[in-house]
């Protein structure tokens, strides 16, 4: 269980292992028990820094954003030792504040996370060899913004301090 504030929580596909993140520098996991449908703690990650985003990409890998960190950390679970296990940080636009606001969203049918770290929103396209790479930056100036993608991974969808208007970005990724 976390000690302190919880900032973010995912399900895995499948829905029956859930990871949440929070102040007190741990990422849990949790496993649904097929028989009596209780929650239980399999695993707890201590990392150096706390989070704010984390999601599941798929049904056994989850990617974790330490707060105002140019590293996205990506873990992998492993049937031999049944552990989520560090396998990569992914270098990321970055800046010095950051906030809690927009949670990590992944987009299956393109393989597209989108990331926010400090000022900057990344688009990630998960390649199906394991890498990583940054498709799009974009630098809003501010910390302070907030915003999901759609389903089809078309439109991008803001709100930002500095404009104070909602805005839309359609088909403004080329994947």
């Amino acid at each position: 269980m976390h000690k302190e504030q919880i900032r973010c929580i995912s399900f895995n596909e499948s829905q029956n292992y859930l990871i949440s993140c929070g102040d007190d520098n741990l990422i849990n996991i949790y496993k649904l028990e097929k028989i009596n449908k209780q929650w239980t703690t399999i695993q707890q990650i201590k990392v150096d820094q706390c989070g704010y985003r984390l999601c599941f990409i798929g049904e056994n890998q989850f990617v974790f954003q330490p707060r105002c960190s140019a590293k996205l950390e990506v873990y992998q679970y492993y049937n031999d030792d049944y552990k989520y296990k560090k396998i990569l940080e992914q270098q990321v636009q970055t800046s010095q504040y950051c906030n809690h606001l927009f949670p990590q969203k992944w987009v299956k049918s393109k393989s597209i996370l989108l990331n926010k770290a400090g000022n900057y929103l990344n688009v990630i396209k998960v390649h199906q060899n394991g890498q990583f790479l940054i498709e799009q930056v974009i630098d809003f100036g501010t910390a302070c913004f907030y915003g999901t993608i759609s389903e089809d991974g078309n439109d991008i969808i803001t709100w930002d301090y500095e404009s104070n208007q909602i805005q839309i970005r359609r088909n403004s990724l080329i994947i």
